[in-house]
């Protein structure tokens, strides 16, 4: 049956998939679909086709949000950002991911590397950075990411991500 609406949905049109967020109340639940809805509006403003959005659960409390072109080569048509107390975050979100982290506490106080760099890659990497031998520091009042991610079509590359204590966060290719 759903692909009977899939076929009869014209280019451009919703079909939002939205896993079940914990403690999701009805004012977030409409935060995230405006966040939604920027994120397409600004994807299909450098790219073509059909856009799929969704909002999954991430870690720390967090909401994963993706906007996709359907068919997109492999590293492109993807944007990402990161939802939390009614903000998007990162890249394509509406603050720097470096204010999410200062709000949260984490300079002083990191969740572990793993949550961390689930939400860096979402925020910062599209969710596509693939990290390995990944790892994090607290540095001179600040966080360091250092490891691998994946370059599209097929190498890997050493990535830094820095978020200080005032400013926003910044990636470097070493």
């Amino acid at each position: 049956m759903l692909w009977l609406l899939w076929l009869l949905c014209l280019p451009g049109c919703d079909m939002r998939a939205t896993a079940e967020l914990p403690g999701a109340d009805g004012g977030t639940e409409r935060r995230i679909g405006e966040e939604l809805d920027r994120l397409r509006g600004g994807l299909s403003k450098t790219e073509s086709g059909y856009i799929k959005t969704s909002a999954t659960p991430g870690p720390q409390g967090t909401t994963i949000l993706m906007a996709a072109v359907e068919g997109a080569y492999p590293g492109s048509g993807v944007w990402r950002a990161v939802f939390s107390d009614g903000q998007s975050w990162g890249t394509h979100g509406q603050k720097p991911l470096a204010e999410l982290v200062r709000a949260r506490g984490w300079l002083a106080a990191p969740p572990p590397d793993k949550d961390l760099i689930v939400i860096v890659d979402a925020a910062l990497f599209e969710g596509m950075g693939g990290f390995s031998e990944a790892a994090v520091e607290q540095v001179g009042g600040g966080l360091r990411l250092t490891g691998k991610v994946v370059s599209f079509p097929a190498a890997t590359r050493a990535v830094v991500v820095e978020i200080p204590g005032e400013g926003k966060e910044t990636v470097s290719f070493p």
